[in-house]
C-alpha cells in the first residue's frame, strides 16, 4: 500500500504547478533526444536535420545527431576491375557518402545554434547490410529516437524499422518536406492493447506539453473486452491535467493505419501516437499507410511517434515460392522469421512469353523489405533478377561462394547489356507501329550497384545471416561455385533445420565433383529437373566417341555445326572435350568459335579457378588450342556466317530465347548442310524446345524462318542429376523429419520424381507447391499459408505453350496455306474463309 500511495502521489502532480518531484528529475535528468541520418544510397533531406531541432526543442530535448555514412567492403577481382572497375565506384559512393553527412551535420548545427537547443554530432561508419543494425545499437542510449522519413527513400525506412525494433526506445518518424512546428494537438490510437499502452508511456514527453490530447478507437478493427476503453484512458489523462476527449472511428474498407492518419489530419492533429508491432506484413501495412498520406498533392501527414517494437505473430517460420514452381526458371523462395525475411535466389523466368513477363511486373514482396539474400550459384534463372531487387530498394547482403561472386561479375552485366540492346531494337519496332516505348528490367549501372552487396562465405561454415538464422554451404556439384544452403532458425526449443538442394549436380560431371549435403533435416526443398527420366550411363571416353558423331557428321554435311549453349560452364565442357577429339584426330580440325562476350569472360574465371576444379589442366589446354577463337563484337560475330564449308558456332542462350545465337539460327536454319546440336534442357515455350519438337518454321525477330537444317539434342552435359541421382541424392539426406517440397522441375519431372520416391518418402509427406504458395513450417508439418492476393500467373499457364506461341504457330501455318494455294484466285479464297472466322463472333 504505501508503494502504491508514493506512485498515486507522482501521478496526480505530474502536471502541478510548482517544483513538483517531477519537474526537478527533469531538472536532473534531461531527455536526450538522437538522430539517426541515412547517407547511403539515399540521404536524408536538409529538412529532417531542421525537424528534428524544433522537435527537441519543443521537448526541452538535448539532441545527438549522428550521420551514418557507408563503408562498402572490395569483393572486386582483376576481371570484375576491368569489365566494371569496382575500386573506383567504391571509392566514388563513399567520397558521396562523406559528402552528403558533412552537409547534413553542418545544416543541423546551424539549426541548433539558432534555436539555442542543445546538440552534440559524431559520424559513423557501416557496410550498407548493417547500417540499420549500427544505428538500433546507437540510439539504445537515448530517451527518444528520431528518424527521417521519405516516401521514397528507402534507406530511411530501414533505418526507421531497425531503430523502432531493435532499440528497444520509442521512435518518432519526421516528415522530410514540411514543418513540424508545435505538437499542441497529439492524436493517440488505443486499442486497450499492451503494446498501446507501452506507447502511452513512451509519448509522456509529448503528452505533458499537448494542450489538447484526443484518444481515437477504431471500433471495427477486432472485439473489445469491454465498453468504452477510449473514454476510460481520455479519463485518466484528464485526471493526470491533461485536456483530453475520446473519440471512435470506423475504417471500412481502408487499413486501421490510414484511418487514423486520415483522422488525425481531420481534425488538425499535429502528432499521431501509435504502438510498434513487430510482425513484417503489419510493419508493411504500417509503412505503406504513412507513404500514402506523404506523396503527391495529399495534406502532410504529421509526425508519427511509434512506441517500442515489439514482434508479433507466431515463431513458425513461413516459407514462400515465388519461382520454378511447376516450372524450372525464374528460382526464388522467401523464408519469414518474426524477425526477417530472406530470399534463397532471385532468378530470371525465361521460357514462354506469359513467364518472361513476369520479369518485367512488381515482385511479390517489397524489396526493401528483404533482409538478405542467400544465392546458390550464379545462373540466371536463379541469380538474373538481384539487380532489379537492388534497383527496387534491396540494400542487404547478398550471400554466395567466392566463385560464384566472380561469375556473378560477369553475368550479371552481360544480362543488363543483353536486355538493353533487346529493348532499344523493340523500341524501334514498336516506334514504326506505333506503341509505347518500354525499358529494361535494369541497366548495367543498376548490376554495378548490385555487385557491391555480394559477400562471399566458404562451403561447410556457419554463417549468421539475420538474427536467428544461420546459415552453411554445401558444394552442390552443378556449376563452379554451386551450392546447396542449410539453415538453422532458432525457436524456443531446439532450431528448425530447413535444406535448400539448389540444383543437384549429375554423378562424375566433367568439371565439378559429386554433390554433398547433411541428413535428418526437418524440411527439404529438392528440385526436380529431370526427375522422370535416367540417362544413359555414359563414360567420359563415351561421351565425347558420340559428340564425335555429330561432329563429324556435321563435317561430312560441308555445313557449320550450331551449338546453343549456356555461356556458362557448358560451354566450357564442350570446349574441352570437342579440344581433346581435334587433338587425337577423331574430328577434323576446325575454326571453333565462342560468339559469346559472356562465354569468353567466363571463361577467363574458369581458366583462373583451375586448381579447384576437375579436368582444370585439361580446361586450361582447350582455352589455349589453336582452333578456339573467342569473338567480341557484333561485327565479328556477323563476319561468322560468311564463311563456308565446316566450322563449329558456340553462342548463348542455351535455350535459344536470347543473344547471338538467334542471328545464328535466322542465318543457318534454313541451310540443309547446317546441323544444329542443343547441348542442354530446353524449357517449354523456349525456341530451343520449339525446334526439338518438330517446327518446320519459326519466327525469330519478326521474321518468319524455314527450318530445314538438322536439329538434334546432345544431353550428356546436362548440369542437373537424373531421377535416379536425384533419388540417391535424397535417400542420403534422410531422415527427414517432416516434409519434402518438389520444385525446380516441369510437370514430368515433379510428377515422375514423387513416384520414385515411393517407399523412401510417404506420400502425404510431399508437397508439390504452385506459384505463389506459402507455407507455415510448425514442428509438426508445413500448414497452408492463405494467399490474400491473385497469383500471378495462373498455375495451368506455368511451364506450358502459351498465346504467343499461338499466334506465332498461326501465322507461320496462314503464310504456309497462302503460299501452298495455286493461283491467286485460291490464295484470295484462302483470305476470305480466314477473315470470316475473324467476323464470326460466336467462334
Amino acid at each position: 500500500m504505501p508503494a502504491l500511495s508514493i506512485a498515486s502521489k507522482v501521478s496526480k502532480r505530474w502536471h502541478d504547478g510548482g517544483a513538483t518531484l517531477s519537474q526537478r528529475s527533469r531538472n536532473l535528468m534531461k531527455l536526450m533526444a538522437s538522430l539517426s541520418m541515412a547517407t547511403y544510397p539515399d540521404a536524408n533531406t536538409p529538412k529532417i536535420a531542421s525537424n528534428a531541432v524544433a522537435l527537441a526543442k519543443n521537448i526541452d530535448a538535448a539532441l545527438h545527431a549522428v550521420a551514418i555514412n557507408v563503408d562498402i567492403p572490395d569483393v572486386s577481382n582483376a576481371l570484375s576491375n576491368y569489365l566494371l572497375d569496382l575500386p573506383y565506384k567504391i571509392q566514388e559512393v563513399e567520397a558521396t557518402s562523406r559528402k552528403r553527412g558533412k552537409e547534413l551535420l553542418e545544416t543541423i548545427n546551424q539549426g541548433a545554434a539558432n534555436g539555442g537547443v542543445i546538440l552534440t554530432t559524431q559520424e559513423l561508419t557501416a557496410q550498407p547490410a548493417l547500417m540499420g543494425d549500427v544505428a538500433a545499437e546507437y540510439s539504445r542510449y537515448f530517451d527518444v529516437c528520431l528518424v527521417g522519413w521519405a516516401p521514397a527513400n528507402q534507406t530511411a525506412r530501414m533505418l526507421a524499422e531497425a531503430i523502432l525494433f531493435g532499440s528497444g526506445r520509442p521512435t518518432l518518424l519526421l516528415p522530410d518536406s514540411t514543418d513540424v512546428g508545435t505538437l499542441g494537438h497529439v492524436v493517440v490510437a488505443w486499442d486497450g492493447s499492451r503494446v498501446a499502452a507501452r506507447a502511452i508511456a513512451d509519448a509522456r514527453a509529448f503528452l505533458e506539453r499537448a494542450s489538447m490530447v484526443t484518444v481515437v478507437t477504431v471500433t471495427d478493427e477486432k472485439p473489445f473486452p469491454g465498453q468504452g476503453t477510449g473514454e476510460r484512458l481520455a479519463l485518466g489523462l484528464r485526471t493526470r491535467g491533461l485536456v483530453a476527449e475520446a473519440v471512435s472511428i470506423q475504417a471500412g474498407d481502408s487499413s486501421i493505419g490510414t484511418a487514423l492518419q486520415e483522422h488525425a489530419l481531420k481534425i488538425g492533429g499535429n502528432l499521431l501516437v501509435m504502438g510498434g508491432y513487430g510482425h513484417s506484413r503489419v510493419r508493411d501495412r504500417a509503412w505503406r499507410c504513412h507513404r500514402r498520406h506523404s506523396r503527391g498533392s495529399a495534406p502532410a501527414s504529421p509526425p508519427v511517434a511509434l512506441g517500442r517494437g515489439e514482434m508479433r505473430g507466431g515463431t513458425d517460420p513461413i516459407l514462400r515460392f515465388h519461382g520454378a514452381a511447376h516450372g524450372v526458371t525464374g528460382s526464388c523462395y522467401e523464408i519469414e522469421t518474426p524477425h526477417s525475411r530472406i530470399l534463397i535466389d532471385c532468378g530470371l523466368f525465361q521460357g514462354s512469353k506469359s513467364e518472361r513477363e513476369l520479369n518485367y511486373g512488381a515482385f511479390p514482396f517489397p524489396p526493401d523489405a528483404i533482409d538478405a539474400v542467400i544465392l546458390t550459384h550464379a545462373h540466371i534463372d536463379h541469380s538474373g533478377l538481384l539487380p532489379k531487387l537492388v534497383k527496387q530498394g534491396f540494400s542487404g547482403p547478398i550471400h554466395t561462394t567466392r566463385a560464384s561472386i566472380d561469375l556473378c561479375s560477369v553475368m550479371l552485366p552481360d544480362s543488363a547489356h543483353i536486355q538493353e540492346m533487346e529493348v532499344e531494337h523493340l523500341n524501334r519496332r514498336n516506334t514504326q507501329r506505333g506503341r509505347p516505348p518500354v525499358e529494361p528490367i535494369y541497366s548495367q549501372q543498376d548490376a554495378a550497384a548490385c555487385m557491391t552487396l555480394f559477400r562471399a562465405l566458404e562451403y561447410g561454415e556457419w554463417t549468421t545471416i539475420a538474427d536467428g538464422l544461420r546459415a552453411r554451404f554445401w558444394n552442390a556439384g552443378h556449376l563452379l561455385g554451386s551450392a546447396s544452403v542449410e539453415l538453422e532458425i532458432d525457436r524456443h526449443d531446439a532450431p528448425l533445420r530447413i535444406m535448400f538442394s539448389g540444383d543437384i549436380g549429375p554423378g562424375h560431371k566433367l568439371l565439378q565433383t559429386d554433390p554433398e549435403g547433411p541428413a535428418g533435416v526437418d524440411y527439404l526443398i529438392c528440385e526436380s529437373t529431370y526427375g522422370d527420366r535416367d540417362r544413359p550411363d555414359v563414360s567420359p571416353e563415351q561421351r565425347r566417341s558420340q559428340l564425335g558423331d555429330i561432329v563429324r557428321g556435321a563435317a561430312e554435311a560441308g555445313g557449320p555445326l550450331i551449338i546453343p549453349s549456356f555461356a556458362v560452364e557448358r560451354t566450357q565442357e564442350l570446349l574441352v572435350d570437342l579440344y581433346l577429339l581435334m587433338k587425337a584426330g577423331e574430328v577434323p580440325s576446325a575454326p571453333v568459335f565462342v560468339d559469346s562476350p559472356l562465354a569468353t569472360r567466363a571463361s577467363a574465371i574458369f581458366e583462373r579457378h583451375a586448381n579447384e576444379i576437375e579436368q582444370g589442366n585439361a580446361l586450361r589446354q582447350a582455352l589455349n588450342a589453336k582452333e578456339l577463337r573467342f569473338t567480341e563484337t557484333m561485327e565479328q560475330s556477323k563476319a561468322i556466317n560468311r564463311l563456308s564449308g565446316f566450322f563449329v558456332v558456340i553462342a548463348a542462350s542455351g535455350m535459344c530465347d536470347a543473344g547471338r545465337i538467334r542471328h545464328h539460327l535466322k542465318t543457318n536454319l534454313w541451310r540443309r548442310n547446317a546441323t544444329v546440336m542443343m547441348a542442354g534442357y530446353q524449357a517449354q515455350g523456349s525456341l530451343g524446345r520449339i525446334l526439338l519438337d518438330g517446327a518446320q518454321r519459326v519466327r525469330i525477330q519478326g521474321e518468319e524462318v524455314e527450318v530445314k537444317a538438322r536439329i538434334s539434342l546432345f544431353d550428356l552435359y546436362s548440369g542437373h542429376a537424373d531421377a535416379s541421382e536425384l533419388v540417391a541424392w535424397l535417400k542420403a539426406r534422410t531422415p527427414v523429419k517432416q516434409q519434402v517440397f518438389l520444385t525446380h522441375g516441369e510437370e514430368a519431372g515433379l510428377g515422375g520424381l514423387r513416384g520414385r520416391l515411393a517407399g523412401l518418402i510417404p506420400q502425404d509427406k510431399i508437397i508439390i507447391p504452385r506459384l505463389d504458395d506459402a507455407f507455415q513450417l510448425t514442428p509438426g508439418r508445413s500448414l497452408p499459408v492463405e494467399v490474400n492476393e491473385p497469383r500471378r500467373l495462373r498455375p495451368e499457364k506455368i511451364a506450358r505453350l502459351d498465346w504467343h506461341n499461338d499466334l506465332s504457330k498461326l501465322l507461320l501455318n496462314v503464310n504456309e496455306a497462302v503460299s501452298a494455294a495455286a493461283d491467286e484466285r485460291s490464295r484470295a479464297a484462302v483470305i476470305r474463309r480466314m477473315r470470316r472466322a475473324l467476323e464470326y463472333k460466336d467462334a
